[in-house]
């Protein structure tokens, strides 16, 4: 039979070795607080613009967070775009596709920074604009044009936007 300052010691000796242990792997594992988002394709899309909002520069100067610097944000224009058409121009597609970026028939906020503002005209509302959109921490415009015309039709026909819509509901039930 074991006596009890045995198993007393024995468990000790365990936890001893096991609190060794840990601080060893604390110590040869690199910590990582923060990594930036999974690479995204750029994209071309066309579409109707819904809505634009003019956002402020802003900065957060606050310290602290995972990447231990100031935010600056560059004064921009969010645009809320039905998207009638994509297609894939270059980049990553291992994580994600142009297709489930931008699906068909949805309502997208796409960024154009102010200083890439072509002649100083602002899109507008019920404008087609047609473009090249990268993603990083938002989508944003790489390159775009937009048509003068305020009458452009929604070009997505009422089968296109059944069809969208059931792609969207196979992706989220995985069929």
């Amino acid at each position: 039979m074991v006596s009890t300052s045995n198993m007393c010691k024995k468990q000790k000796l365990i936890f001893a070795l096991i609190i060794f242990l840990c601080s060893i792997f604390q110590i040869k594992v690199d910590k990582v607080f923060a990594s930036p988002p999974a690479p995204a394709p750029r994209c071309y899309i066309e579409g109707i613009i819904q809505e634009v909002t003019h956002m402020e520069a802003s900065s957060d100067n606050t310290t602290g967070g995972p990447t231990d610097r100031a935010n600056d944000i560059s004064e921009r224009y969010v645009l809320k775009i039905i998207i009638d058409k994509i297609s894939y121009v270059d980049g990553e597609k291992s994580f994600q596709s142009c297709d489930s970026l931008y699906p068909l028939g949805t309502t997208k906020e796409i960024v154009i920074n102010k200083d890439k503002i072509i002649n100083g005209t602002i899109p507008t509302v019920k404008q087609k604009i047609t473009g090249t959109v990268s993603s990083f921490w938002w989508p944003s415009f790489d390159d775009y044009s937009v048509t003068s015309d305020n009458k452009v039709p929604n070009t997505i026909s009422f089968f296109e936007k059944i069809k969208a819509f059931i792609i969207q509901i196979g992706r989220y039930f995985r069929f």
